[in-house]
């Protein structure tokens, strides 16, 4: 099969899928390749705030709760933190590959998704990925990580997302817009 046959064929729907993909059968042009996402991996925010969490309760301990009762509440809160974001990273990844794009953000994005967790979120595996830091933050009982997620948050945020939206806004153009108008960044 040669490359142009393979552009051609549309990739397979399953039967039922509520809201298809919007399809793009072209090329990304120049100016849609250099709005490409941010340089930064989207893991690497979370894991600096936790490792200077670390950091910062090696230097200074400093704990959310000091009350072994109320601990037990954190670790439970832990425990639905953790449920919820590996909800989020399955949904939206069965819905990326039931559209047969990929979540690597340094991957060519072929399809639009809007079904899953992507219908309220924007960003739901980011969405994850703090969720999977407060869980660690509460696990471990350490308020320098909690506090760590603010700054990991915004450069998510300003960084990682505002890169992949000028990316997607390009790639996509007015059917994105529509979505980001009709559905919150993170929640």
């Amino acid at each position: 099969m040669s490359h142009s046959d393979r552009r051609e064929q549309s990739p397979r729907r399953p039967v039922g899928d509520p809201q298809p993909a919007q399809e793009v059968a072209s090329q990304p042009d120049a100016q849609t390749l250099d709005a490409r996402r941010a340089w930064m991996p989207p893991p690497l925010p979370f894991l600096a705030g936790l490792a200077l969490g670390w950091g910062g309760d090696a230097w200074r301990p400093w704990s959310i709760v000091d009350d072994p009762r109320i601990s037990l509440i954190l670790m439970v809160a832990g425990v639905i933190a953790v449920a919820s974001a590996v909800a989020l990273i399955v949904g939206a990844s069965r819905a990326l590959a039931r559209h047969g794009t990929s979540p690597d953000t340094a991957a060519e994005s072929t399809a639009m998704v809007a079904t899953g967790p992507f219908a309220f979120s924007r960003n739901p595996i980011y969405l994850a990925l703090a969720l999977l830091h407060i869980a660690i933050a509460f696990f471990v009982n350490n308020a320098w990580m909690l506090l760590m997620l603010v700054p990991a948050l915004i450069a998510v945020d300003r960084i990682v997302v505002v890169g992949e939206e000028r990316y997607l806004a390009v790639r996509f153009g007015r059917a994105y817009r529509d979505y980001a108008s009709r559905v919150r960044r993170w929640l």
